[in-house]
């Protein structure tokens, strides 16, 4: 890879899983890829402190803020400075950056590639932006969309241009012994932060449940989720903790289960790679990209957020049964190790923006 690749992300702070992924990726390139790239990203975002030190060469894409005007006028800026770094290629890390990364790529004459995170159509996405991913994407060679599911819903959505899928993957890490047969069962959630993510079904879940399970809730509440968390802490219950915003990623290492209750379609479900490399066995929503990281019956268990009454049986049997759980926890190792180490991902990575700079050059 003579010619360089830019990765452009445009999120500031705080950032999201995306970004978090961003930073371990970069953290498993081999020295040598890793010289040949460059991230572009805002001064005080996440990325900031996420992405290892000196691992690539870092650029401030300077818009004070993640709005359409302030990030062209910075992909402007960018494009001047860059023009002596040997860019060949520029891939936008999510759908708010494509447009900065076509401006950037028009000003330095070079391809452009970009990974959807999200469904195209995403609520989280205004009507105007919606329209700018459809007008990008039909320009992006190729889009990455982070899952089968992903790129399912690009296609029924009509968006042009070439998608291909490059799986998320998690870094590696070594196994953690644990104590599958102690009590209460520990059960993490992590949505809190967003509705959507299916508060509202855990909620119900930890009524319906007792003391032998001791319920583990990550992530500020959603201001549609306030009222209902406010009356947990009220009622005093010993068995649910809330942990807030918690900034790591081995939160799972001292889960016996996770819960992942997502009632809208979930692009991939990140946390759930982590739980398997944490072998830790699921109970999760199948809309979407869960279907593709969780072996039903095998890894954890499905269920559809239509009968959330199904993910409670689940989870119960999960819950009454040590085996069953390092049973599924050890299989979901193995399928992390195997199908979801970020090596894969970052061999993915390489060869795409290998190729496609190579073609510019041809």
């Amino acid at each position: 890879m003579n010619r360089r690749s830019l990765i452009l992300s445009v999120t500031g702070d705080p950032g999201y899983g995306a970004e978090r992924l961003l930073a371990s990726f970069i953290a498993a390139l081999p020295r040598e890829l890793a010289q040949q790239c460059i991230l572009a990203r805002p001064p005080g975002s996440s990325l900031s402190r996420w992405a290892p030190p000196g691992a690539v060469e870092v650029v401030d894409f300077s818009a004070r803020d993640d709005t359409f005007t302030r990030n062209l006028v910075a992909a402007m800026a960018l494009a001047r400075a860059l023009r002596r770094h040997n860019v060949g290629l520029v891939h936008a890390w999510g759908a708010r950056a494509f447009e900065a990364a076509l401006l950037l790529g028009r000003r330095l004459h070079v391809p452009v590639s970009g990974t959807l995170h999200d469904h195209p159509e995403a609520s989280i996405h205004g009507r105007a932006r919606r329209a700018l991913i459809r007008y990008a994407a039909s320009r992006l060679q190729p889009i990455v969309g982070v899952s089968d599911a992903v790129a399912a819903a690009c296609s029924e959505a009509g968006l042009g241009g070439d998608i291909i899928v490059i799986k998320n993957g998690a870094s590696f890490a070594p196994l953690r012994p644990h104590a599958p047969d102690r009590e209460p069962v520990r059960v993490a959630f992590l949505g809190l932060y967003a509705a959507w993510k299916g508060f509202d079904i855990v909620h119900d879940w930890i009524r319906q449940c007792g003391a032998e399970i001791e319920w583990h809730l990550y992530g500020n509440p959603a201001l549609e989720s306030e009222a209902a968390c406010a009356a947990l802490r009220a009622e005093g219950r010993k068995n649910v903790i809330f942990h807030g915003w918690v900034d790591g990623d081995d939160i799972l290492t001292e889960m016996d289960i996770l819960v992942h209750a997502s009632t809208s379609f979930e692009p991939f479900g990140m946390v759930l790679v982590e739980a398997a490399r944490a072998a830790i066995p699921v109970v999760a929503s199948d809309l979407g990209g869960p279907r593709e990281i969780v072996v039903d019956g095998e890894t954890g268990f499905l269920f559809s957020p239509a009968a959330p009454a199904g993910g409670l049986e689940h989870l119960r049997k999960l819950v009454s049964s040590p085996e069953l759980r390092r049973q599924m926890g050890n299989a979901a190792r193995r399928r992390f190790e195997t199908d979801f180490a970020i090596g894969r991902m970052v061999d993915a990575y390489v060869r795409l923006w290998r190729a496609r700079a190579s073609a510019d050059l041809g």
